[in-house]
């Protein structure tokens, strides 16, 4: 999604980086030269060449993004916008807002300057990128031009005591080849703490920096037994190296606040501390089922398009029953979650399908993707285990849906391929045409019913509990969903 740049006190002087990219077509050869200077302000100076020989080529377009996940105003960091031609004349000097597409058969470079201070919003910083003291995360795709040059050879040269991590094939010191420059994360500082946990199949390292309330260690086997309970639920591993990235706000934020991004096969998180140290592992182990679930889905299953509600909703709910099998949260915690949930549902001003809020996520649906989808989730959970009397699982359709969509097959629709999996089992039918592609008014009491939970209270301040004395088919459900989990590890359940 994004990436970072930063810049660092006057005492550094300035930083350097040199971005080379390299796009080829059947029509033409790309060679761009970008090179990023920073001083002891947060700002970038941006130049690049598009050398196309004296061959005729098709007209070239050139813009920038203005908006990403909802962050607005990105072209206010932009200043000084200079577009060349390819002989390095210029033709023109112009503010490029979001809506500005330079179309030209002369293009051959440009200039600008970007501010990276770190924007006002904490929630900015997983997303967008920017420098701050001796930190700082570059995201390609929101600061440079947005063209048809993708592939890119990424050279840096940073001031001593820095080091660089991208997880994209290094080809030399500082330098990186880069398949896609829109996945392209770029974790950059001084003191960065990186440690290899899979050595076997594809890497997978965790990167830190910035003190912590847990220790690296206790981060390192979180991450190790997240990712390994994963492969047992997709039933592999993503073909492709990973890393995760944890790193403390640029910008003040209250205890406890997290903001996550996956892209590609960097997870990003930036976060707080909680006030003490169990809560703070209680609060990264929940970081990292979320984001982690993301390396499998979406990011390595060849679908297109906006089914957001699949891969977050589903996401948080797959990563509540995780909790409780790992015992990180009591089985109560998963129905507290869910029963906000519901509160948030209900307090939607207006009722849209899972589809269309997706699609509006970052118009106003945010919340809905989460919550409804977190919801659903649950919903078909409990369908499939009380029509097989606990064979089947939500987990195993979105297993099949991982498999049945690798980045090596066919590109599919994501809405069209999810709904037709969920619809494929009989009584997930009504599910789907109330709920996902349909704006029916939230009922889940018969669902309840079937688990054992009984909700008390008045919406928005609603309670999930398990019944007083459940049935015999109600403890089946109940056990499947996790309630007896903790009796399990501790070897008391008979």
């Amino acid at each position: 999604m994004s990436k970072k740049i930063f810049s660092f006190p006057a005492v550094f002087a300035s930083v350097l980086i040199i971005l080379q990219f390299f796009t080829f077509s059947a029509a033409q050869d790309v060679d761009i030269r970008v090179k990023i200077t920073v001083a002891d302000q947060i700002r970038a100076e941006i130049s690049g060449r598009f050398l196309d020989a004296a061959k005729a080529v098709k007209p070239r377009e050139m813009w920038f993004l203005d908006d990403y996940a909802g962050i607005g105003g990105l072209a206010k960091r932009r200043s000084d916008v200079l577009i060349y031609d390819r002989w390095n004349y210029l033709i023109a000097r112009r503010a490029l807002s979001s809506t500005t597409r330079v179309r030209s058969d002369i293009v051959g470079g440009y200039r600008f300057t970007v501010d990276l201070t770190p924007l006002p919003s904490a929630s900015a910083g997983a997303h967008v990128s920017w420098a701050s003291g001796d930190v700082g995360l570059i995201m390609l795709d929101d600061i440079f031009p947005q063209t048809n040059a993708k592939t890119a050879k990424v050279t840096l040269e940073l001031p001593t005591g820095w080091q660089v991590l991208g997880i994209d094939p290094q080809t030399g010191p500082n330098m990186f080849t880069f398949s896609n420059t829109e996945k392209a994360v770029f974790y950059i500082g001084r003191g960065i703490r990186n440690r290899q946990i899979r050595r076997s199949g594809p890497p997978l390292d965790l990167a830190m920096s910035g003190e912590w309330l847990f220790t690296d260690e206790e981060a390192v086997a979180m991450t190790t037994s997240i990712y390994t309970a994963y492969e047992r639920l997709f039933g592999g591993l993503p073909d492709r190296a990973a890393r995760v990235s944890l790193l403390k706000f640029p910008v003040a934020s209250r205890p406890g606040a997290w903001e996550a991004e996956t892209r590609g096969s960097t997870v990003t998180i930036l976060s707080s501390d909680m006030p003490f140290k169990a809560q703070s592992i209680q609060r990264l182990h929940e970081q990292l089922r979320h984001e982690m679930f993301h390396l499998w889905i979406p990011n390595a299953v060849n679908l297109s398009g906006s089914y957001d509600w699949f891969y977050e909703g589903f996401a948080i709910y797959a990563s509540l029953k995780h909790g409780v099998a790992a015992n990180q949260i009591r089985f109560d915690d998963m129905l507290a979650s869910l029963a906000q949930a519901y509160n948030i549902e209900t307090l939607q001003p207006d009722k849209r399908s899972l589809v269309q809020a997706s699609r509006d996520r970052w118009l106003g649906g945010n919340s809905r993707v989460y919550a409804r989808g977190m919801l659903v989730a649950f919903l078909c959970d409990v369908r499939m285990m009380e029509r097989s009397k606990g064979k089947r699982v939500i987990e195993d359709v979105i297993r099949d849906i991982y498999r049945g969509n690798p980045l090596t097959g066919e590109r599919r629709d994501g809405n069209d391929t999810i709904v037709a999996a969920l619809r494929s089992h009989a009584e997930l039918v009504p599910l789907v045409e109330r709920y996902i592609t349909g704006a029916e008014p939230f009922d889940w009491s018969s669902e309840l019913a079937l688990a054992g939970i009984e909700q008390t209270g008045v919406s928005p301040g609603i309670k999930l509990n398990v019944t007083s004395k459940p049935t015999g088919r109600q403890k089946d459900l109940l056990d499947r969903l996790g309630y007896n989990n903790w009796r399990k590890l501790a070897g008391t359940l008979k």
